[in-house]
């Protein structure tokens, strides 16, 4: 009695194709993924030193200013000292854009 013969695989089914796409699919995320934090990386150390270098250039403002600028809402420190120093040259000089020389002078008046 001759039986059927064994089927031999007819090569790769769409179940393989899927599996290899899957397979490359995630190794190329994972591989994108690297990149994204090894970039988030340079970019933070690149921040960090420009804070660390502005903060060596300028300084950073007094606690007084930064509680006035939280309390504004929205506004910046250097707005609030802007803005101080603007009504300081108006009290002294009664000109809002006078500069140190100039209330210097007028202050010396006064006194």
């Amino acid at each position: 009695m001759a039986g059927r013969p064994a089927s031999r695989g007819g090569g790769l089914t769409g179940l393989h194709y899927g599996l290899i796409a899957f397979v490359i699919v995630s190794v190329a995320a994972l591989a994108g993924f690297i990149m994204q934090l090894t970039q988030n990386k340079k970019l933070q150390d690149e921040a960090d030193r420009l804070s660390k270098l502005v903060d060596e250039d300028y300084g950073r403002p007094p606690q007084f200013y930064l509680g006035e600028a939280r309390a504004s809402r929205g506004s910046t420190a250097f707005a609030v000292m802007e803005r101080y120093l603007k009504d300081y040259g108006t009290l002294v000089s009664g000109n809002s854009d006078a500069v140190y020389p100039a209330v210097a002078a007028q202050a010396e008046r006064a006194i």
